[in-house]
């Protein structure tokens, strides 16, 4: 059955700490095989996330927002929820199927209901039902992105709380290099008799704080780079609120 109705949604999101650049966020519609090799009408997500976490974001959703628990079938790339009742599509209980599939570097995942064995909310034979699932796609598009930029932003004050105590202990060190320097300069002037091996060792010293100190820039310009992805990673997170 082709499809002469498409819905595609587009929403501007941000990718990872590393590279953070504009990506599109789809809905839409196509036919998916379920675990019995059945094509269904489904409702598709298209997510940045790879398969590992976009299934792992799907069970802590069904968990956390519906109290279901979840059961992947073996040997397929299949989710499914049995038995649940889904009060906005339909009074029925349903099992619910949640398939995944790689996509580019991330993947796409397939919502798709059935009241019966061999019953289906389709387009063409339940058609008000079947519209409605898309209402529970968009809710799980949110957790997830919402459950992504959180663990980003929260990894990457992580790593600014490092490079800010890495940026202090050298500091310190500094500091410490800066006494000896200035302790050992005291002794050359007073014509010490080991005033040559303080020279040296002066010289040494002042390497190193000229290493520290480029050590240091490096980490402070790491930590603007983070906080700039925080920042990014904020707006992004209040695209996903917005979406609808």
């Amino acid at each position: 059955m082709k499809f002469t109705y498409r819905i595609a949604l587009t929403l501007i999101i941000f990718g990872n700490l590393t590279t953070l650049q504009a990506q599109n966020l789809t809905i839409s519609e196509q036919q998916t095989k379920n675990e019995e090799t059945i094509d269904v009408d489904a409702w598709v997500a298209h997510l940045d996330q790879n398969m590992d976490y976009a299934e792992k974001s799907f069970e802590k959703f069904m968990k956390e927002t519906f109290d279901y628990r979840t059961d992947k079938i073996k040997k397929t790339n299949v989710i499914k929820v049995e038995k649940v009742k889904f009060a906005e599509i339909s009074p029925l209980r349903v099992d619910m199927r949640a398939v995944f599939a790689p996509e580019g570097a991330g993947c796409m995942v397939s919502f798709m209901m059935s009241p019966g064995y061999d019953i289906h909310f389709l387009r063409d034979t339940y058609p008000q039902e079947y519209a409605k699932i898309q209402d529970i796609l968009k809710k799980f598009i949110k957790f997830n992105y919402n459950r992504f930029y959180k663990e980003s932003i929260a990894d990457a004050e992580d790593k600014i709380k490092s490079k800010q105590k890495d940026i202090a202990s050298n500091n310190k060190k500094m500091e410490n290099l800066q006494k000896d320097i200035a302790e050992n300069e005291q002794k050359i002037n007073n014509n010490d008799k080991n005033s040559n091996k303080l020279i040296e060792r002066n010289s040494k010293y002042k390497t190193q704080i000229t290493n520290l100190q480029a050590e240091n820039a490096t980490l402070n310009n790491d930590i603007s780079q983070l906080q700039n992805n925080i920042t990014k990673h904020n707006e992004a997170l209040q695209k996903v609120f917005a979406f609808q």
